[in-house]
């Protein structure tokens, strides 16, 4: 492992992992820097297993490619988070995984916070828990969606919940609800944003329609956005753009794809060596096509 790329790991996941961990576990903001240098899309699936989390990285590693994973719990109820969604444990299963592999991939780990109406109601309350539950276990990414607070709570909302992240200058994700027209409310929000000092690094567009032109909203908002990026969680129907392609339609990320969620269907979890395995190529797959095979070298420190 190049001492380098371990030197580029945040503080506190430095604290978190100890001086003698070989897991390359980086800022998200470094991976999407990378990416957009070499006109590369980051790729950033859900995950809900640990039979997953071993998947991903271990397609990552033989395909000597970085990647991400997303933790995006559905509901803002504490107790559900505390009982299926504990941050520690997650990131335990992202660490295992690495530990049994001799050259572990770079990645990121990002959670994405569920709707929430107001921080002072209950599940803002559950929102801010797990943010503070994931900086404490060394995640580097952290995401909100302003779609769902009141248009006059959304900035302070964001500065709220992410000012711990960005004093680490970790990596910030905002999803926002966009459409044909619409691309105007979406900079005042970044516009406010800024002026707080909340600088994103990805713009997650949500379209909450499927024949929605999200490659064409991105290409509309990526001028507009920069130097953030903006990201889609997968590819519009019948769209079979490639890597370099989408990076050039405006695309700096798929982020959160479902992906590996949807290999459960409606029947759950199926034995973890065979979830392991249908996982595994769904990601050996997504790397190929996007053309991230051999990007971990993009990363690679002089």
């Amino acid at each position: 492992m190049d001492q380098g790329l371990l030197d580029l790991r945040p503080v506190h996941v430095m604290h978190r992992l100890g001086a003698e961990s070989r897991v390359p576990l980086l800022n998200g903001r470094t991976l999407l820097d990378a990416c957009a240098e070499s006109a590369a899309v980051l790729w950033a699936p859900r995950i809900a297993s640990p039979a997953q989390a071993r998947a991903l990285l271990l397609a990552a590693c033989h395909r000597r490619a970085m990647t991400g994973a997303v933790l995006a719990p559905p509901r803002a109820d504490l107790a559900e988070l505390r009982r299926e969604h504990a941050p520690a444990s997650w990131m335990d299963a992202f660490l295992q995984a690495a530990a049994e592999m001799d050259e572990p991939p770079p990645f990121c780990l990002h959670v994405q916070a569920p709707p929430f109406d107001t921080l002072d109601s209950e599940a803002g309350r559950a929102v801010a828990w797990l943010f503070e539950s994931c900086l404490e276990s060394g995640f580097t990414s952290f995401g909100v969606d302003l779609g769902t607070p009141p248009a006059a709570e959304r900035v302070d909302a964001a500065v709220r919940l992410l000012g711990p992240g960005l004093e680490l200058e970790l990596c910030v994700v905002l999803r926002l609800g966009v459409a044909p027209g619409t691309e105007a409310p979406v900079l005042e929000v970044l516009r406010l944003l800024r002026a707080q000092g909340v600088l994103p690094d990805l713009l997650w567009l949500s379209s909450g329609a499927g024949d929605l032109d999200d490659l064409g909203a991105a290409g509309r908002l990526a001028p507009l956005v920069a130097p953030a990026g903006v990201a889609l969680d997968c590819l519009p129907p019948n769209q079979r753009m490639r890597g370099q392609g989408l990076a050039e339609a405006g695309v700096r990320a798929l982020w959160g794809d479902d992906r590996l969620l949807r290999l459960r269907g409606g029947t759950g979890p199926s034995r973890p060596e065979v979830e392991e395995a249908g996982a595994y190529l769904e990601c050996v797959e997504a790397i190929s096509f996007l053309g991230l095979s051999q990007s971990a070298r993009l990363l690679s420190v002089a």
